[in-house]
């Protein structure tokens, strides 16, 4: 996935890429959930309009039972982090609540997620709208696998729909050997 990203114009430094993958023998780079948590607000953080994010999820995801029965099965999609036995799954809401309500009217999100249970793992009330993104500047990588990534340039299209919560958090990786 990274050499892909590459060929599409995203660089590999950290202030635009993190990847967080199960075979790092740093801690910070593995995809614990906190990691995970971290990594997600680090790649909303300071996102403003025309920019353009990327994140990548290729690992374990499952359910669970949604006790508010907001979801038409009451079940919540989740991911499922390295720790997840010992410090739980990552909800849909979760994910929602973290990557998607922070963002600003003007930011492009794009996520791919190559997991059980995926098709509703960001909860998203939306339709596919597809746009031409010609330089990306910041990529999260989780493993398993996550990549994500901003750009900072101006998009062409027109927001669609207005989110104005702000991002808490930074992710801030100084070592990506």
């Amino acid at each position: 996935m990274k050499a892909l990203l590459q060929n599409y114009g995203f660089h590999d430094t950290p202030d635009t890429m993190v990847i967080l993958t199960d075979d790092q023998h740093k801690p910070m780079l593995t995809p614990t959930g906190a990691n995970i948590i971290n990594a997600v607000q680090w790649l909303v953080a300071g996102a403003e309009p025309g920019a353009a994010l990327f994140f990548h999820y290729s690992g374990h995801g499952g359910q669970v039972e949604d006790p508010t029965c907001t979801e038409e099965d009451c079940m919540d999609e989740t991911l499922c982090p390295v720790d997840f036995q010992s410090n739980g799954q990552i909800t849909d809401n979760q994910l929602f609540d973290l990557m998607v309500a922070p963002l600003a009217s003007g930011v492009r999100l794009t996520a791919v997620m190559d997991m059980c249970h995926s098709g509703t793992g960001l909860d998203l009330p939306f339709t596919l709208s597809l746009i031409h993104i010609s330089e990306p500047t910041r990529l999260l990588s989780i493993s398993y696998a996550v990549f994500c990534l901003k750009k900072k340039n101006k998009l062409h299209n027109k927001p669609n729909k207005n989110i104005t919560n702000q991002a808490n958090s930074s992710y801030t990786q100084t070592d990506t050997t």
